[in-house]
């Protein structure tokens, strides 16, 4: 393609098919992808530290002419054979970052290393099949981590955590069994509520 880098290669791909009560793993003839990733760190203060990782994938089908679909009698209708050519991976997002700031808190040494740490990820959407269906999309989300860690406690090889995942309880989708254009039904996966918790932990 004019101005863009990338590879060309075939990739093999799970093409969702009533026929024997399995699917079909065909070839997209060719695809392309072209990504990036970035990871730095950041100490202002002795106090502070700031790291944050960032990914871009652009991921998509340059050919794919996917195999038609014979009927099964009073079970499915025929299919024809569409051109996925242009549509995006599977499971593979766009945007993905993650940012971390952790704050060291002034206790003695001797007490060991207290610290506050906060965490911010976000995906931007994915498609869960080539194909148009309902539901083929699982749309952006980010989160909100928080922890406490007292590492050391007293001096000790003794360690104190406690944390909450997902602090605002978003509700949001990680997964999706793309078969609603064969069986008129679509699962999905949801990822995990809020949650808190405490963490020990000895080393000897």
């Amino acid at each position: 393609q004019p101005g863009e880098l990338g590879f060309l290669f075939i990739a093999q791909v799970i093409q969702r098919a009533a026929i024997s009560g399995a699917d079909i793993l065909t070839n997209a003839q060719k695809a392309r992808v072209l990504g990036l990733e970035f990871e730095g760190l950041l100490m202002p203060t002795k106090w502070l530290t700031l790291s944050g990782v960032y990914s871009y994938n652009s991921a998509k089908y340059l050919t794919y002419n996917t195999i038609a679909i014979p009927a099964i009698p009073g079970i499915s209708v025929a299919q024809p054979s569409p051109d996925l050519a242009g549509t995006p991976f599977s499971f593979v997002p766009e945007h993905k970052f993650s940012l971390d700031a952790r704050v060291g808190l002034p206790i003695d040494a001797k007490m060991g290393d207290l610290g506050i740490t906060a965490n911010w990820s976000y995906q931007s959407s994915q498609r869960v099949t080539p194909e148009e269906m309902p539901f083929d999309t699982v749309a952006a989300f980010s989160l909100v981590n928080l922890r406490v860690d007292w590492r050391d406690v007293g001096g000790m090889p003794f360690d104190v955590s406690v944390y909450s995942t997902n602090i605002f309880n978003t509700e949001y989708r990680v997964a999706a069994n793309p078969g609603y254009n064969i069986s008129g039904f679509i699962n999905s996966i949801y990822g995990e509520p809020a949650q808190y918790g405490v963490q020990l932990r000895y080393r000897f």
